[in-house]
């Protein structure tokens, strides 16, 4: 059990075998369910922001870097090169598998090989 709704941010072990828990297998390990994240709208709006600044290639103020306020510029320093790894990740899973669940005769996208038996 995740224990999401209890107020209580740093679980571990002694409060239950599932902390510290993955979000996906090699991930971060978190003390607390993730999706607590969720409960803090001003995080849920700053996430978002780092997300159309990425994306967009925009600022949140009008002007070049040195013209934001410094926490955007701290949040965006560390976001931008996380945000590109997990996109990266993601599309190379779609395309490439995630290597758990190839069956035999199937690449791990879920092709099937062709087997093709010469003569000589």
């Amino acid at each position: 059990m995740r224990r999401c709704k209890e107020d209580k941010w740093d679980f571990n072990e002694k409060d239950s075998n599932v902390f510290p828990m993955y979000v996906h297998q090699g991930g971060t390990l978190y003390g607390f369910c993730p999706a607590k994240a969720t409960w803090d709208n001003e995080a849920t709006e700053i996430y978002k922001t780092l997300i159309v600044s990425r994306e967009c290639g925009i600022m949140l103020s009008n002007g070049g870097i040195l013209e934001q306020p410094a926490w955007f510029i701290d949040l965006l320093s560390w976001f931008t090169t996380r945000y590109d790894h997990e996109k990266f990740a993601s599309r190379a899973r779609m395309v490439l598998g995630d290597g758990k669940n190839a069956a035999k005769g199937q690449n791990n996208n879920g092709s099937k090989h062709r087997r093709t038996k010469y003569k000589n």
